[in-house]
């Protein structure tokens, strides 16, 4: 199965403490501008950031610059903690064993942005078979900017796909997908008889008619569980994931809605990038996605 391919774009802004009002990137309050601040802790962290007590490791390789002083390129974020084997699937044999202290590194995709004549920045994350880590990166991004900015505050958010649509009309849904993890295999028995296979992933899809939809997006998530390990229930069934059709980046994607690997926002990229020998999307094709997604969220930023 071909891995999942995901993207959460996030908005930052920049206040006094204690005030609501987001502060111009030219302020006079600030001690280190944001572009400054982004310019020196991208190469602050171009060395490995090891977090002892999760057993993660990551840090930046920035590959080129952005507009107005951003940045892109990947994180590279390993985990450590464990020992194991490393086996050759068409042999089943061993090729190398990996030591307690030794970081697996995925290449993840980042992209910050500082669009001109904002008081935003948006910053967009690839993750990779759920591997993420965009909380340890944001929080200590957090933390650095306070320090250094005494009296101000770093504020940041997940977008959601609802914030794309106007607010009268909203998103439109054209494809709604519930998927239960693990259910009973009685369901695939009866039409192939009995098999080896105990459980299997089972999928109900809700489609709207050509040139219809099936409601707002910003309506459907107010249904959703907002709590991880929820299901939602439908004619007696559990699902635990739950996925939306949803135009983000200038055309239809998947975009996640609960699940334990999906997350609220999360954008699922795996039909749509190009990938590399190593199978990790190009970064060629996750720079023309991303700039398209942030735009996306800029132009509905800008119009809001």
């Amino acid at each position: 199965m071909t891995a999942t391919i995901s993207a959460r774009v996030y908005e930052v802004t920049f206040h006094k403490k204690g005030e609501k009002i987001c502060l111009p990137h030219t302020s006079d309050e600030f001690s280190v501008p944001p572009k400054k601040f982004l310019e020196s802790f991208v190469k602050f962290k171009s060395s490995s950031s090891h977090n002892s007590e999760k057993e993660r490791s990551w840090r930046f390789l920035e590959i080129d610059k952005t507009e107005g002083g951003g940045s892109r390129g990947h994180i590279k974020y390993g985990t450590f903690g464990f020992e194991s084997d490393f086996v050759d699937t068409q042999t089943k044999k061993t090729k190398f064993k990996r030591g307690v202290n030794d970081a697996e590194e995925v290449p993840l995709f980042y992209e910050f942005w500082l669009p001109k004549n904002s008081n935003k920045l948006f910053f967009l994350f690839q993750s990779f078979q759920g591997r993420s880590c965009v909380q340890m990166a944001m929080s200590e991004m957090q933390e650095k900017f306070e320090e250094e900015n005494e009296g101000l505050s770093f504020k940041y958010q997940k977008l959601l796909a609802n914030s794309l649509g106007s607010s009268s009309a909203g998103l439109p849904v054209r494809r709604l997908r519930l998927i239960k993890r693990g259910a009973p295999s009685d369901i695939a028995n009866e039409y192939f008889g009995d098999s080896d296979n105990d459980q299997i992933d089972y999928e109900l899809s809700f489609t709207a008619r050509p040139r219809k939809f099936l409601g707002l997006f910003s309506q459907l998530m107010k249904s959703m569980p907002k709590e991880t390990g929820s299901v939602l229930k439908y004619e007696g069934l559990e699902f635990n994931e739950a996925y939306a059709d949803v135009r983000v980046g200038r055309r239809v994607r998947r975009v996640g809605l609960f699940g334990v690997s999906s997350d609220a926002g999360v954008i699922d990229l795996s039909d749509d990038v190009e990938r590399g020998p190593n199978g990790h999307p190009t970064y060629e094709s996750m720079c023309e996605l991303s700039d398209g997604i942030l735009a996306d969220f800029y132009d509905a930023a800008s119009e809001a």
